[in-house]
């Protein structure tokens, strides 16, 4: 029996990774492998930033379905809009990143958004259902601009601008 050499195995693992590779394009199916790797990247970019948070977020100690009463308590937040159903939880720009934006459904971490320089936008959960977002978008922006209204008759008319 004949032993197979180093070169031989390293060859016969390049290929069987290539013939894989070959196997997952031709099927059409490198879109979890493409979404895992930009996921990997940046949990990479979480955990290279300084920021507490970031690392907190990249090690995954938040999660879809937790209080966002405990989110609140452990990173206090910038700004804070609440609708009938949904909460919107937001982080100002901190080192390399944008911004974090944390949306809850009756009290519960839902969907959080990470922005990075502009570009790319990381979802690191995302529990809305099919249009949910839309509903819950409206639902932040009426409370916002309810808000506004209650902020701009509290200042009185010298706050109104006439043209």
């Amino acid at each position: 029996m004949r032993r197979i050499g180093w070169r031989n195995w390293a060859a016969l693992v390049a290929f069987a990774a290539f013939a894989a590779t070959f196997a997952l394009m031709a099927t059409g199916r490198t879109q979890p492998l493409d979404e895992a790797f930009r996921n990997l990247q940046h949990r990479h970019r979480l955990l290279a930033d300084a920021g507490p948070m970031c690392r907190e977020l990249a090690e995954g100690r938040f999660a879809a379905g937790d209080p966002l009463e405990s989110l609140v308590a452990a990173f206090p937040p910038d700004d804070i809009t609440s609708g009938p159903t949904y909460t919107q939880v937001v982080y100002r720009p901190r080192q390399k990143y944008d911004g974090i934006v944390v949306f809850a459904k009756h009290g519960r971490l839902a969907w959080m958004i990470l922005g990075n320089h502009g570009d790319n936008i990381y979802s690191r959960f995302d529990t809305f259902e099919e249009g949910e977002d839309l509903v819950c978008h409206a639902e932040i922006d009426a409370a916002r601009d309810a808000r506004f209204k209650v902020r701009m008759a509290a200042a009185g008319p010298a706050a109104t601008i006439v043209p």
